[in-house]
């Protein structure tokens, strides 16, 4: 058992019973998966790896991977197999384990590049400025991890290395429900921001589709046009405020982020109720 667990969650030991119940669990849902015809996100990646271990018909010289600290193992050996291993080929590897928010993400949590069978040994090089955001949300945004050991003490973390980049502080506001929240940004949105930017320069952040619901309806209530941004809905000029999840927006850049429904403690969600746990809010002077 790892002792950086972070409380509320409890690695479990090899061969232990809960472990063996989560096992079966997990057989019975495939089986029944299967029965029914349908497959999930890690199946369907198991049977790509399956199809290239039976041979591929061309491999790749060069292969560049953004965003690798998001890949999973099985991912990561798909890749593998479609890599053609000249002396003169390369295979490059971007990644930032801090911006990990994935669980099943392989190269975090202390796990190596030997891990996957590449050796690093003066091969990489650390890019630690920050060229795209502000000093002030640089500051504030490693403030939120600087004493996470899972995440600073990671062999393949980075330190940021601020730039003089200078502007305005993130302001954190407290409520005590989604509703008084999305009101309040309705009125912040209308009465402050629509005099500085466009609708399509802002987005609105959320954990988790529900949330976004509930701003969706408030910003409809108020005439305020927005849209919810999935695979099936990515027009970002349309003149209207975007509604996305924190898996969604990666990668993408507004002029104005509101992040609703960040909760001390609870980021990932662990439950959701509709309100927000009294113990978690916080005043502010």
């Amino acid at each position: 058992m790892r002792n950086n667990v972070p409380e509320g969650r409890q690695a479990l030991p090899k061969n232990s019973p809960k472990r063996e119940a989560i096992f079966a669990v997990m057989q019975n849902y495939t089986e029944r998966m299967k029965r029914l015809g349908y497959i999930d996100f890690k199946d369907m990646a198991l049977m790509a790896l399956e199809e290239v271990r039976l041979g591929v018909d061309q491999q790749y010289t060069h292969i560049l991977l953004d965003e690798s600290q998001d890949l999973t193992r099985v991912q990561l050996e798909f890749l593998k197999l479609l890599y053609n291993g000249k002396d003169y080929s390369s295979l490059l590897f971007i990644a930032d384990t801090a911006q990990s928010i994935y669980s099943h993400s392989w190269l975090t949590k202390g796990r190596s590049f030997a891990s996957i069978g590449f050796d690093m040994t003066g091969k990489s090089n650390i890019l630690a400025k920050n060229y795209r955001t502000t000093t002030q949300i640089a500051q504030a945004s490693y403030s939120l991890i600087e004493n996470d050991l899972e995440i600073v003490g990671d062999e393949n973390y980075v330190t940021p290395s601020l730039i003089d980049k200078p502007g305005a502080y993130p302001v954190y506001r407290c409520f005590s429900n989604m509703q008084d929240e999305a009101r309040y940004f309705v009125r912040e949105i209308k009465d402050n921001l629509l005099r500085q930017y466009k609708l399509q320069d802002i987005a609105v952040i959320s954990k988790n589709k529900n949330q976004q619901e509930i701003m969706k309806d408030a910003l409809e209530a108020a005439g305020i046009p927005c849209v919810k941004v999935d695979r099936d809905n990515a027009d970002f000029m349309d003149e209207s405020i975007k509604l996305l999840t924190m898996h969604s927006v990666k990668g993408l850049e507004f002029k104005v982020v509101i992040i609703i429904g960040l909760n001390d403690g609870i980021i990932p969600y662990v439950s959701f109720n509709g309100r927000y746990p009294q113990k978690n809010i916080k005043s502010i002077s």
